[in-house]
């Protein structure tokens, strides 16, 4: 009979801790960082980081890829790739790779490091893009607004501007195709 209550108590206990678990916003795993609705401080991983319905109050950085789904998050640093949808990033931004975006907003500075972003209504203040090497390519399709310029560092880029999207500044360092 004691062992039964022991195997009770130890069941209870497990139980106890996998709710806990369950509950928390973010689980990792080998090689990936999912986080759920909630709120959380900072990220600092490797991997695949993955994000929906989660606020992120401080800093975001990833050496790796980043997907990000109705998220709002303050500073970001990406080293990899970056798919933002449906978010909303309120500091400054830096990604050394790619940028995807879909419905999002970044309300300061975004720097790219990198020679491909990809936007879809989409709302940017200035934007930053150092290719280096190769020809920087922004293609701002549907709706996609830059409150500022667009400034290329390094080589020239080219922009090319989809359905009613437009730059309210200037394209400084390339041209429009």
């Amino acid at each position: 009979m004691s062992i039964n209550i022991d195997l009770r108590s130890v069941l209870s206990v497990f139980m106890l801790g996998s709710c806990a678990f369950a509950n928390t916003v973010c689980q990792k795993t080998p090689g990936t960082l999912v986080c759920h609705h909630g709120e959380t401080e900072v990220i600092n991983t490797s991997g695949i980081f993955r994000a929906e319905g989660t606020s992120i109050k401080k800093k975001v950085s990833v050496k790796g890829q980043a997907i990000i789904r109705a998220g709002k998050i303050n500073d970001m640093k990406i080293i990899g790739g970056l798919v933002l949808e449906d978010s909303s990033v309120l500091g400054q931004v830096v990604i050394h790779g790619f940028l995807n975006s879909r419905g999002s907003t970044f309300h300061k500075t975004m720097t790219i490091y990198g020679a491909n972003l990809q936007a879809e209504s989409t709302k940017f203040e200035d934007v930053i893009v150092d290719g280096s090497e190769k020809i920087a390519r922004v293609s701002l399709q549907d709706k996609t607004i830059v409150n500022g310029n667009i400034i290329f560092k390094g080589s020239p880029g080219v922009v090319m501007l989809g359905s009613q999207s437009k730059i309210l500044g200037k394209i400084i360092n390339g041209k429009q195709a």
